[in-house]
């Protein structure tokens, strides 16, 4: 079953369950090893964060990965706030800014800040790049600690869903342990700090790279502003198809 049919399918499902329970809070149900959530207007918060900013432009191939990942969150903020009013949308930024002046706690900044402002998933907005310049289309980084990691990956794939459907090409769910850090029983922790942080405070917490800015196919297709347009929208929808919209 593709990710998108299982996205809907079970989005139905749910709407058919919470239709017998009573309102007020967040519906967690659990079908076919993984978690998706229901929420009434008042319970859904997410974050979306342009990745890098300020003195962290992110990768540079014509385009500025700063500037245009905070256009296409932009967006995406708009898209959900014009189609899906029941979903609270904040920043980490709307402005070129960076949250601190060393790199380390910037993310964590970022990912803070997600957790203060409530959030019950943390999207971070990337744009890829290789040394082969070969590599094109779009991949989720997920978490793989076991309390985020069904809801993190049922999360990128319905945003996966939405970004194949614009035909960018599908690379995936990522995850990635790192070498150097464990937790309290020496199991590996994220490599990726944002997926690091978020789980560290029990939060879904994905970096969504949405294709390869030095990709000659990707490149034409980031060049064009309304395309940028259509991946924030993209993006709004695959989350919102997550929290069962």
């Amino acid at each position: 079953m593709s990710g998108l049919v299982r996205c809907v399918s079970f989005a139905l499902f749910l709407c058919i369950l919470t239709a017998f329970l009573p309102s007020g809070g967040i519906v967690r149900k659990d079908a076919d090893n993984f978690t998706a959530l229901t929420a009434d207007a008042s319970d859904v918060v997410i974050t979306l964060d342009p990745g890098h900013g300020g003195q962290f432009s992110g990768a540079v191939h014509g385009l500025v990965e700063k500037d245009t990942v905070l256009k296409i969150a932009l967006y995406a903020k708009a898209y959900l706030e014009e189609h899906y009013p029941q979903i609270e949308v904040k920043l980490t930024r709307e402005t070129d800014k960076d949250l601190d002046a060393q790199l380390a706690k910037d993310l964590e900044n970022r990912v803070q800040l997600g957790k203060e402002l409530g959030a019950d998933v943390f999207v971070s907005f990337h744009l890829n790049a290789s040394v082969a310049h070969s590599i094109r289309g779009a991949e989720v980084i997920c978490p793989h600690r076991e309390h985020v990691k069904t809801d993190s990956v049922l999360l990128g794939n319905c945003i996966l869903d939405e970004l194949t459907a614009l035909g960018i090409k599908r690379r995936g769910i990522v995850t990635k342990n790192s070498n150097d850090m464990v937790d309290a029983n020496g199991n590996p922790l994220e490599y990726y700090a944002i997926n690091r942080h978020a789980a560290n405070r029990d939060m879904i917490g994905i970096i969504v790279e949405h294709c390869f800015m030095d990709n000659e196919e990707d490149k034409v297709f980031l060049a064009d502003e309304a395309a940028l347009q259509r991946l924030g929208e993209a993006d709004a929808r695959g989350i919102a198809a997550y929290f069962g919209y």
